[in-house]
Order: C-alpha cells, then sequence, then structure tokens
C-alpha cells in the first residue's frame, strides 16, 4: 500500500491506495505510481487517478501547483 500525501492551496490530505499494486510490468507499487508521473510530464496524461482505500472514493490530483508526497506502507 502507499500513503500519498498532497499539499495542495493550503490544504494537505492524505490518502491510502493499493491501486497500484501489479499494474504496469509486474513490478511493485512505487514503480508504478512513478510511472504514472513520469507520464504527466511527458504529457501523457493530466492527472494521477487511484481508489482511496479508507473511503473507497476515487481521487484525481493535478500536480501541477502541489506537492505531492509518497511511501510505502505496511497493508493494513
Amino acid at each position: 500500500m502507499l500513503r500519498i500525501k498532497v499539499s495542495q492551496n493550503g490544504s494537505t490530505r492524505i490518502y491510502i491506495t493499493n491501486s497500484y499494486g501489479e499494474k504496469v510490468n509486474n513490478k511493485n507499487e512505487a514503480f508504478n505510481f512513478m510511472y504514472e508521473m513520469v507520464e504527466v510530464d511527458k504529457g501523457i496524461r493530466k492527472t494521477i487517478s487511484f481508489e482511496d482505500a479508507v473511503t473507497k472514493t476515487w481521487v484525481f490530483i493535478s500536480p501541477i501547483g502541489g506537492l505531492i508526497e509518497v511511501e510505502k506502507v505496511a497493508d493494513e
């Protein structure tokens, strides 16, 4: 699981997700998340997206104008 901390417009939100598990080439979650961030950087995508494990809602984040911190956490 990944803990994603997003700071934008003066507010900070923390999400927990396992949406990136074995998504691309059977790599680990951190690799898959960074792969998606590279796609945003190259202009292939405009947002990163994942399902929050706590609220079961889909989250779409534009990395422009904000800070995104990611860390791997133990499955809960």
